[in-house]
């Protein structure tokens, strides 16, 4: 299984270098302004893949309800309601029509261009499925001075660190997966993540194979805790998103689940479900029980702990 994903990530490497990769430092400063001095860093990582997705997948203002427009922590209920206004009275061509609402202004407009989309989509056909962009993310550490850990035997990996994330899609398909490996963990011991999602075609909304994130009921059902932010102008909480599937390709090594999970819409009537079936890492006593689930992701040694 190793040998084929490092295969499989050699051959995108290759075809990364024949093709045209967009560059992601505009979004990732956005994300952390929106983010910016998050109370809660527990959850930092999983709003930002939520952004990423919607960066990925843009909300169409065309067609978006009220519901869809407050999933993105930058749009306030008012503002989500003056959209809607303003798209029944005049045609949403271009973001630029946006600046009619008194309270855009540039750097308001600027993020709305990275999260949300005016093109009006046609009915999918074959050719929209074929893969359009590339994101390749690598990164590569090793520190120069030698710990004593690595000498005695503490850590049982090397010394090196490895974080590779590929994304390729379409409007209709996407593919991504990602390898990590921690510092002093053995290379069979890395972090493996991926999923293959389809969209957009009939009554599918979403389907998502491979490693995703949920949130139903409102947080009486499944959720993701509530974080503060402070940004430059207040002190306010990031809005819980009911009835959401993210696909997940991030590094966190505990809070997903694995296997399938689909959204249909049939008009009036939208039906989400999801099947995950995983093993989860824990701590055990003695006595072979459970006393804790063990969330690090970091897997070493027991001299290590």
């Amino acid at each position: 299984m190793k040998t084929i994903v490092i295969i499989f990530f050699l051959f995108s490497c290759v075809q990364a270098a024949f093709s045209q990769v967009d560059t992601t430092e505009s979004t990732e400063s956005v994300i952390e302004d929106i983010l910016d001095n998050s109370a809660d860093e527990e959850d930092l990582s999983l709003t930002v893949d939520e952004l990423e997705y919607y960066h990925d997948n843009p909300i169409n203002l065309r067609t978006a309800v009220y519901s869809e427009l407050i999933k993105l922590p930058f749009i306030s209920s008012s503002l989500a309601i003056k959209i809607i206004l303003l798209r029944d009275s005049v045609e949403l061509s271009s973001l630029e029509v946006l600046k009619r609402i008194p309270e855009m202004n540039d750097e308001l407009l600027h993020k709305f261009s990275l999260f949300t989309t005016t093109e009006d989509l046609s009915p999918p056909v074959f050719y929209n499925f074929i893969p359009n962009s590339l994101e390749l993310r690598s990164r590569y550490e090793r520190r120069l001075q030698l710990q004593q850990g690595y000498r005695n035997g503490i850590y049982a990996g090397s010394r090196d660190a490895s974080y590779q994330r590929l994304k390729t899609g379409s409007n209709y398909f996407q593919l991504a997966g990602l390898f990590e490996k921690d510092a002093g963990e053995k290379m069979n011991n890395g972090f493996l993540a991926g999923y293959a999602m389809f969209r957009n075609y009939g009554i599918v909304k979403k389907i998502v194979v491979g490693n995703y994130t949920i949130t139903f009921g409102e947080g009486l059902a499944l959720s993701k805790n509530l974080q503060t932010t402070k940004g430059t102008n207040a002190v306010g909480q990031i809005k819980k998103r009911g009835d959401v599937i993210y696909p997940s390709v991030s590094a966190d090594e505990f809070r997903y689940f694995q296997g399938a999970a689909g959204m249909f819409d049939f008009g009036a009537l939208q039906l989400s479900t999801y099947y995950s079936e995983r093993n989860l890492p824990a701590s055990r006593d003695t006595n072979d029980v459970v006393t804790s689930f063990y969330t690090s992701g970091l897997f070493r040694t027991q001299n290590d702990l």
